[in-house]
Order: structure tokens, then sequence, then C-alpha cells
């Protein structure tokens, strides 16, 4: 690895919102006075409704509860996208860069809340709802991107499935947390070889069917030329989805919830006590165990998915400057 340390160029350091000190400045408040900071922080976001409190958080024994801005209602894709739209339309969102460097896109603020509001009103159309799971089983395209924002627009939780998963265990996530819609892509790009998302997402299907589960719908992107795979639904890319979705529903109210993601988890003492007390557990990093089938929260700690529901949040804790 070099060692070469490249210095920040001087007009670029003008431009620079934080600074070093500025930075530990920051750091010290946010330890010293962390409503007061993290209130002022928070008034960075569109607030659907306002928020009073701030932090409520215990870490007493038994009594583990971390709150944020509880009292407050918001919607991502609307902090994500709509806020934006009035100064920053015309501004790209998202550079997208395909499996072949020559396959780029840059997509703008209005172009991606058009493609966000189509893909929610193809969700809509198929009867998704606030509270409803959709797994997304994607490659890396920017319809990925366009299925997360769709369903934290309406209120749906998304389950993001890696395309590089087996079928069994897309079938095992689908399952989990109970999903009646997936959306996925005829075929995925990596290194230029084809992955045969589809197929797999066929095979998962029949694999969950045989448990009594069933899926309702797949929403499948088209992306490889020419389409040598199977679809049960309609294939969409660009102009189909134009057509498929119903224009003039585009500009609905952003709904809320107050669920994003969501994985199904039981186990040991300390799932068992957050179901218990009807409370989510927030982690730090969870990582799993092919050979025990075990998730591990961090490197250590068993954590085993098993049978009653409860949501999982997956953070990292604000580094402190000084931190190896």
């Amino acid at each position: 690895m070099s060692e070469k340390i490249y210095d920040v160029p001087a007009d670029w350091a003008k431009r620079a919102y934080v600074d070093d000190a500025k930075y530990r400045a920051m750091y010290e408040r946010s330890v010293k006075d962390p409503d007061g900071f993290w209130g002022e922080q928070g008034k960075r976001l569109t607030w659907i409704k306002p928020y009073h409190k701030v932090g409520n958080w215990s870490y007493g024994p038994g009594n583990v509860s971390i709150k944020w801005f509880e009292d407050g209602v918001l919607n991502v894709a609307q902090n994500c996208i709509d806020r934006h739209l009035e100064t920053r339309g015309k501004q790209t969102a998202i550079i997208w860069e395909g499996d072949d460097p020559k396959d780029s896109r840059h997509i703008t603020y209005r172009e991606l809340h058009d493609e966000v509001c189509r893909m929610a009103n193809i969700l809509r159309l198929r009867n998704v709802k606030k509270g409803d799971r959709v797994t997304i089983y994607m490659p890396m395209i920017p319809e990925a991107a366009y299925a997360m924002l769709a369903c934290a627009r309406i209120g749906a939780i998304h389950s993001v499935v890696f395309g590089g998963f087996s079928p069994d265990s897309l079938a095992n996530r689908i399952e989990d947390c109970a999903s009646r819609v997936i959306i996925t892509a005829d075929e995925g790009l990596r290194g230029g070889r084809k992955v045969a998302l589809k197929a797999n997402v066929d095979a998962a299907i029949a694999k969950v069917a045989a448990t009594g589960f069933s899926v309702d719908h797949v929403i499948v992107v088209k992306r490889t030329l020419p389409l040598d795979v199977e679809l049960e639904d309609e294939v969409r890319r660009g102009e189909e989805v134009l057509d498929r979705a119903e224009r003039a529903a585009q500009e609905y109210g952003v709904e809320y919830t107050s669920e994003l993601l969501q994985a199904r988890a039981t186990g040991p003492a300390i799932v068992d006590e957050a179901v218990e007390r009807n409370v989510d557990l927030i982690v730090m990093g969870v990582t799993y165990r092919k050979r025990f089938g075990e998730f591990y929260l961090g490197q250590t700690t068993p954590y085993v998915l098993k049978n009653a529901p409860c949501r999982v949040w997956v953070a990292r804790a604000l580094r402190p400057p000084d931190a190896a």
C-alpha cells in the first residue's frame, strides 16, 4: 500500500463545509450537549410533522431504549428528492456507471423524481400499501435506487437482497419478511458475465411455494438484450415504465412509515426481551457465519434469526476525531 499523502488543493479546502477545526468543535458539542447539537442538525431535514423531542435513550440494566426525534414524522423519499426540485431539479442526483464503463448515465433530480413516482405507481397498481414488504433483488442499476425510494415514498418496507445470493438465500428472505412482491431484473451483468436473476427468483418462488407461501407479483426490469429468459410479469425499461404507470397519479402526497427495513429475528435472551418489551434492536454491525447458521452481533455475540418479528437497525457510532 502506498504511503504517499496527497494534500487537499487550497481551492478545494476553501470550499469545504467542514474543516478539521470545525469538525472537532462539532464533535465536542455533540458530546457535551447532544440534544442541542442533534436538535439543530435535525432541522436540516424536511418534516411532515416537526419533532419536539430529540434524544430519548436509556442504557440501564433491563431497560435499553434508544429513540431519536420520536414525535416527528418525515418521509425519506421527500428528503432525498422532492425538497431539491425547486432549486436543483436540473442538477445531477445520481451518476451511474454500468458494468461496461461506456454504459453510464447522469440522472437529474427531476428525472429521479419522475422515475421514482412511476415505480411507486407500479407498486400501488399492484395493491402495495403502507407497511407491506417488497423484496428488491436487483443488479447495480438505477432502477434499484428507484425501487427503494418508491417503497419509502408510499410507506412500504423494502428488503434488499444482494444480487449474488442463491435462490435458497433469496427464498429464506422472502419468507422471513412475508414479501408478496419482488422487484428484479431479467439478468445482471458482473465483470462481463450474466447473472440469471429472474431464473433465481423463479426458483426461490418455487421453494417458498412448497411451504405454502405465495408471491403475488414479480416486477421485472429489462436489463440485457436480447431477452433470453421467460418473464411472468411485465418487462419494463425506459419508456415502458411511462406507458404502464399512470402519469396523472404522479404527484400524490408522500406518505410516512416508521419502518424502512425489516428483519425477522428472535432467539437468545437479548431478542426475546426485545420482543417482550416491543422495542427495536439497534446493532453495531451484523455478520453471518454460514457454517453454524448464526447471525452475530459484531463478531462474537450469537444472534439467531428465528420466529417472532422485530426490527433490526444496523448503525455505526460517530467516530471520535482521534479514534484509531
